[in-house]
């Protein structure tokens, strides 16, 4: 299996268990391993056959700005079903979200973070939104 990546997408957005992280944006790092066939696109050489980066990073940009969730666990499964959604040659998806700098119980961390690994097929995609 084929693989695209994006590493290291930077963003500030509101989500957190504490009502100041939903409302005081802070840093959140993205990191993508987008998995598939991707011969088309390797024998034509057309980007219309794969999956476009910028695409990809427009899709994240508006869905961790969309709404605010509590946990980064559930944002990041959140973000895996709207890239599944929006690009059928994808039948893997390994995400990494990270919060920078990170305070937790009081203490103050450089980063915390959640990875997450799906199959197109997998039915815990994500959590219904009110």
């Amino acid at each position: 299996m084929d693989s695209l990546f994006i590493r290291g997408l930077r963003y500030e957005a509101c989500h957190g268990v504490e009502m100041i992280e939903q409302r005081v944006p802070q840093v959140f790092e993205i990191s993508v391993e987008l998995r598939g066939n991707f011969d088309q696109a390797i024998r034509n050489d057309d980007i219309a056959k794969t999956v476009n980066y910028d695409i990809v990073e427009r899709c994240l940009d508006r869905e961790i700005h969309a709404s605010t969730f509590r946990l980064i666990e559930s944002l990041a499964s959140h973000l895996v079903t709207k890239l599944f959604e929006e690009f059928s040659p994808v039948m893997e998806i390994r995400l990494k979200l990270v919060k920078k700098p990170a305070t937790w119980e009081g203490k103050c961390y450089q980063s915390l973070g959640f990875c997450l690994e799906r199959q197109r097929h997998d039915t815990r995609l994500s959590l219904p939104r009110d």
